[in-house]
This record gives structure tokens, sequence and C-alpha cells, in this order.
């Protein structure tokens, strides 16, 4: 019973001293979150990445991006032959964003604050220039 109680009260003066520490600096919560938020931002690059893959496949077969102005009509020209699925949401719920004209794309989510133009934009393009020869 004693030692429950000895390792109790060590647990709480730690917990009281590292209280101490974190409001000068960043808390537990907020590395959580930043932890948290960064993850999200990894998985959906990830996702982004393979499309921009197949992306590249695709016109390497066709000479051309798939010209479309949205992730769902994207994915009609990639699966099943590039893709097996077009991941259509990002890490934050949202969908994410293709336009192309064929010559060039832009792939976009726009981060957990759902806003267009903002820093947490994830933004993936690529320009294709045709070679004579």
């Amino acid at each position: 019973m004693m030692k429950k109680l000895s390792l109790v009260l060590l647990i709480s003066l730690l917990l009281v001293g590292c209280q101490g520490e974190e409001s000068a600096e960043e808390t537990a919560a907020e590395r959580l979150a930043r932890g948290l938020t960064e993850g999200k931002r990894g998985r959906t690059l990830q996702d982004m990445r393979a499309i921009t893959t197949a992306l590249q496949s695709y016109m390497i077969d066709h000479n051309l991006y798939p010209a479309c102005s949205s992730i769902e009509e994207l994915s009609k020209f990639l699966t099943p032959h590039y893709l097996t699925r077009v991941p259509r949401l990002d890490a934050w719920g949202g969908e994410l964003i293709y336009r192309s004209d064929g010559r060039s794309y832009q792939l976009l989510s726009l981060g957990p604050d759902r806003q267009k133009g903002t820093p947490d934009d994830l933004i993936l393009r690529d320009v294709y220039l045709k070679h004579s020869p």
C-alpha cells in the first residue's frame, strides 16, 4: 500500500513540474495538435503524390493529362488502369481539387482551414512541354 502511495505522489510531483515548464513553451496539448496536423498533412501529401504518379503514367500513354475540372471526373480517367481508387478527400475531410487543360494540371488541398490561398494549402502541379522531333 505504501509503494502505491509513493508512486502516485511521485507521478503527481512530476506532472506538476512538467506543467510549470510547459507554460513557458509549447503545452502538451499544442504539441499533440501540431503532431496531428502534421500527420494529416503527410497523409494528404501521400495521397496527392499517388495521384500525380498516376497522372504522369497517363500522360506518357496519352501524351496529355486528363482535361477535366474535378477529382470525380479525374477518377474516371485513372481507374482502374492507373489507380484502383482515386483518393477524393484530404485528411481534413475536404474534397481534393483538380484542374487541367491537358498540358498542365493543379492538384490542391485547402488544408485544415478550408480556405483557398492560405499558407496551409497543399498544391502539386506540373507542366508538360511537348518537344518536337
